[in-house]
């Protein structure tokens, strides 16, 4: 990532109006990404990654038992902004559904109550597209980036986040409250600090730079006359792995490295302290509601941090080895007596990740049927298949089709929490695909699928990569089981028209441009190839 930019405050104005005039409230939510709360100072980790975090820590609550709801950006996200865990907002994975749009998220009761609502984000995980933006009047996320196996990274800096704030605030009404999310990119991997942050340990020098732009976001506000009126909530959507329980990065597992986060905020005539209630990122919701002055919605499943609720749960899952690797779906509770999984088998560990052997499992696994009791949303439309590449790009597995019944009850499906070996080609091939190194990616899809042959994105991938050199009549067969599996995207279906209209099957090719049109109504390549064979 770029450096920040050094002089940033040096044309922000001074406080606007009076000393003493009374400002709206307002509330300033940051949520850094990838962030595990174990390498921040006022967490116990180096005090030189995170001295302004440290600092603003001193000043707030800190929760010390703070869990995500999924190791994965946008179902995370979709919690901090409605109160709801995924398996009622419907956001299960990255890229795969947008939020529906009659979630009720905090952006919609904010502007509804006279706020100003503004999202200035850092990565196309968060574009609109996926269904996050209802609700704020101006919503800031990168652009779009070319499809395809070889995608360019679609992120920005935090230099340029933060100049969009800038921009944003010097135009704002200082006589209305704010509703801000930012949102830094920086933890993610590739690790690539700026210079100024190197560290032996390149992960930590992106935490570092993620931490100086919390900073001088703090300046931001401080410059503009906001800090004494605004709450300001920092946390992250999810950790990172770097071989524990045999995990590198995140997304399947619900282990305390990517599921345990940084919790933090900071209220006008708050005294600071550490609370070690169990919180959750559902609890952003309705504590954002709170600052502002504004009702809560009755159905969610957070609470207003700040108010007294000594009998919190957690819900944690992954549905990412579900939907695209052929692996159990996880799901979990955590409670003040340890933090129960339920994947392809039941599994009790204590909270600080250690398995516990107890053979009542009865109270954790009622507190997820009391949860599937509750109403939920039903995930509706598609995702643009130019979004799901982005996504790709990232390293995350994204794989289409309609909604499912998703069996929880635990059984003969193969449990992710023993794919070690597995998720690390599914690491490798994503690597050597996005460098374009299709021949290599082609060895290391055909091994995996040696040993799991319901991997239904390594098909895609093989697919793809086929295709890409130039062997369309292998590429269809893995094509073709992708779309068998109600598991195809836009991009699936591009792939297998093109390889069918190589081959001279064009009456096969039309119904899969049209599949692909449907989806993407804009993909360029099936828009040119449908004006070639007469398509309309």
């Amino acid at each position: 990532m770029l450096g920040l930019p050094l002089g940033l405050l040096a044309g922000a104005p001074a406080c606007t109006g009076g000393e003493n005039k009374q400002l709206p409230p307002s509330v300033l939510l940051v949520t850094f990404d990838t962030t595990r709360a174990d390498v921040l100072g006022c967490y116990g980790g180096k005090p030189d990654t995170s001295p302004q975090l440290d600092a603003f820590a001193r000043e707030a609550v800190r929760f010390e038992r703070a869990w995500t709801v999924a190791p994965l950006t946008l179902p995370a996200h979709a919690s901090m902004l409605t109160g709801l865990v995924p398996s009622r907002h419907g956001v299960r994975d990255n890229g795969r559904n947008p939020l529906p749009p009659q979630a009720i998220t905090v952006a919609e009761i904010a502007a509804a109550g006279g706020v100003q609502t503004v999202a200035v984000l850092s990565s196309a995980v968060l574009n609109q597209g996926f269904g996050l933006a209802q609700g704020f009047e101006t919503y800031l996320a990168p652009g779009d980036v070319g499809g395809g196996v070889d995608t360019h990274f679609p992120a920005q800096s935090a230099g340029k986040t933060l100049q969009q704030v800038e921009d944003w605030l010097s135009s704002s009404d200082p006589e209305k409250g704010i509703f801000m999310w930012v949102h830094l990119w920086e933890p993610h991997a590739p690790y690539q600090p700026p210079a100024e942050f190197q560290r032996s340990n390149p992960y930590l020098g992106e935490v570092a730079a993620a931490d100086r732009a919390f900073g001088i976001l703090l300046d931001l506000f401080e410059q503009y006359g906001r800090t004494d009126s605004t709450t300001v909530i920092m946390t992250a959507d999810h950790g990172e792995a770097f071989g524990e329980h045999g995990e590198r990065t995140h997304g399947a597992l619900c282990f305390n490295t990517t599921m345990q986060v940084p919790l933090l905020v900071r209220a006008p005539g708050q005294s600071p302290t550490v609370d070690r209630r169990i919180a959750s990122v559902v609890d952003v919701a309705p504590t954002i509601l709170a600052a502002l002055g504004l009702e809560t919605p009755e159905a969610v499943d957070g609470s207003d941090l700040l108010a007294a609720d000594p009998d919190k749960g957690a819900y944690l899952e992954s549905m990412q080895g579900w939907y695209a690797y052929g692996w159990s779906p996880v799901r979990g509770w955590v409670n003040e007596d340890g933090k129960y999984w339920r994947g392809g088998k039941e599994r009790l560990f204590d909270l600080a990740d250690a398995k516990q052997e107890q053979t009542d499992l009865e109270p954790w696994r009622q507190a997820l049927i009391e949860l599937d009791k509750k109403p939920t949303l039903t995930a509706t439309g598609s995702v643009d298949s130019t979004l799901q590449a982005q996504v790709e790009a990232l390293g995350y597995a994204v794989v289409a089709g309609e909604a499912e019944q998703i069996d929880y009850a635990p059984g003969q499906m193969l449990d992710p929490a023993d794919r070690g070996a597995e998720m690390a080609l599914i690491n490798r091939i994503t690597s050597l695909g996005n460098k374009g190194n299709y021949e290599e990616t082609i060895k290391a899809c055909r091994e995996l699928l040696g040993d799991n042959g319901n991997n239904i994105w390594a098909q895609d991938m093989l697919g793809a990569c086929l295709l890409a050199t130039n062997l369309p009549q292998q590429a269809i067969a893995p094509l073709h089981l992708v779309v068998q599996r109600n598991r195809a995207s836009a991009r699936t279906y591009a792939n297998l028209a093109i390889a069918l209209h190589q081959l001279g099957r064009d009456q096969e090719a039309i119904p899969n441009i049209r599949a692909s049109l449907r989806l993407n109504p804009d993909k360029q390549v099936m828009l040119q190839l449908a004006k070639e064979l007469g398509i309309k």
